[in-house]
């Protein structure tokens, strides 16, 4: 389920994330947010409702089983509220533009972007897709706080 060493797990992929984590919590294999093997699918945030008030409260007492699934929450939500703009003007070129590119390319110009060794004419694609495509990222942005504090609320709701 979750192999070792240094990489991250990439938590989209993986719907059986929490049983490789939190093996302790999930003794059978089973029952994780997202199992697969459910034949009624039930609401990620649901879920972690119903999970945080089980009757046994071993979900609630565990040292780390709140901010991993928080920390998922708060990545899904983030993403889920990211978003790209252009100007309309600019709107089918820049289309063709990211048709154009392949993701290689594009993790290319931020490895270099990141290292500060990107020079304009790397790649006149990527030069012109920053010009013109602006990310919008207002609900990222927000302190961390604002998740952190949403942890108490969204438990007393249950």
């Amino acid at each position: 389920m979750i192999p070792r060493g240094n990489r991250p797990v990439n938590e989209y992929s993986n719907p059986n994330i929490l049983l490789g984590i939190l093996p302790a919590l999930f003794p059978y294999g089973c029952g994780a947010i997202e199992d697969d093997s459910r034949s009624v699918q039930i609401d990620f945030r649901e879920h972690l409702r119903y999970l945080i008030v089980f009757r046994n409260r071993r979900f609630e007492e565990h040292y780390s089983f709140i901010f991993v699934v928080f920390n998922i929450l708060q990545h899904r939500t983030a993403c889920f509220h990211a978003h790209l703009m252009t100007l309309i003007r600019y709107f089918q070129q820049s289309a063709q533009l990211l048709e154009s590119l392949s993701s290689a390319d594009i993790a290319t110009a931020l490895v270099n972007i990141s290292k500060g060794t990107y020079s304009n004419i790397a790649d006149q694609r990527i030069n012109t897709l920053m010009k013109h495509i602006r990310g919008v990222l207002w609900y990222c942005k927000e302190p961390r706080q604002r998740f952190t504090s949403l942890a108490p609320s969204y438990l007393a709701q249950s």
